[in-house]
């Protein structure tokens, strides 16, 4: 029964993922007017997020700016089926990819492509194999639980990837980084362990000292990378210049930055930004929950 509704799944997602991008950002516009009242958690939780890191807005600005994150999400979760079984015909002329030049490295260092949790992630990451000479490997987060849908998941990933690295694999990490190979990773959202906090648009958000740790014992590069949708739909990926001293020596210092970064993307555009995910779950001793407690108690993030 597992297989079979893994193949049922994944037939789905295969047809849609070979669809014409206009179609599909049409469709997502209706998922996500449907996810809005489908899923009140993460409702409350966006807003809460928003209210936190936009105080200048008024309520009905805010509830607006949700709106248009559900579609964003909704066109985000598309994007990961094309992503996955799509041809680079679809998104032919659509893609602007700025930076290339950065990964050139005479020294044979590895790159560590440093990015957020914004909508278009997954198709960003298969737009940047297509693109590079050498694809880069991934860093994702736990298994599915239909082992026969993790393992259509893993076939499509490494189709474009040269391999997807669970998050808790550093060892790995390190093999990858140090043979002078690219990593891409999104370490932005909330972590339960070896985390300081860093003020992310104002609110302390619990951040990774790992990243900067991984790039110390790899002597790898960072270069910061990301991508957003324009309208049509277009999209635009950027690979920054290298970052100078980093690590630090500081952890605060490193996860302040690398937050202050990612904010700096995310005010380009507010609505490709993960506002879903319990962002500030973690909270300094002493503080109060962030989060209402019918939303604490979800197993989800």
């Amino acid at each position: 029964m597992k297989r079979l509704r893994a193949s049922i799944l994944m037939g789905i997602a295969a047809w849609l993922g070979r669809r014409p991008l206009p179609v599909l950002e049409r469709l997502s516009r209706s998922l996500g007017r449907l996810a809005w009242v489908a899923l009140p958690q993460r409702r409350r939780v966006t807003l809460r997020n928003l209210e936190a890191c936009f105080p200048e807005l008024d309520p009905p600005a805010r509830e607006a700016l949700a709106r248009r994150t559900f579609a964003s999400v909704a066109m985000g979760f598309l994007e990961t089926f094309v992503g996955w079984y799509g041809d680079p015909g679809q998104w032919r002329g659509r893609v602007e990819i700025v930076g290339l030049e950065h990964l050139e490295c005479p020294e044979g260092r590895g790159a560590l492509l440093l990015t957020g949790h914004f909508s278009c992630i997954e198709l960003a990451g298969r737009m940047l194999n297509d693109a590079f000479r050498e694809p880069a490997a991934m860093v994702v987060r736990g298994q599915q639980r239909n082992e026969h849908v993790e393992a259509q998941v893993e076939a499509r990933r490494t189709s474009h990837a040269s391999e997807s690295v669970p998050k808790k694999s550093v060892r790995r990490m390190l093999q990858i980084l140090r043979s002078g190979g690219r990593l891409m990773y999104g370490p932005d959202q909330n972590f339960t362990t070896g985390a300081v906090f860093a003020p992310f648009f104002g609110v302390a958000a619990a951040t990774p000292t790992a990243t900067a740790s991984l790039v110390e014992r790899a002597g790898a590069r960072v270069l910061p990378t990301w991508g957003i949708r324009e309208p049509g739909p277009r999209y635009r990926i950027v690979i920054d210049a290298p970052w100078e001293d980093y690590p630090s020596g500081d952890p605060l210092t490193d996860a302040t930055r690398l937050n202050a970064w990612i904010e700096d993307r995310v005010r380009e555009a507010p609505d490709q930004y993960l506002w879903l995910h319990r962002k500030f779950r973690n909270r300094p001793d002493g503080e109060p929950p962030f989060y209402a407690a019918a939303d604490r108690r979800s197993k989800h993030r």
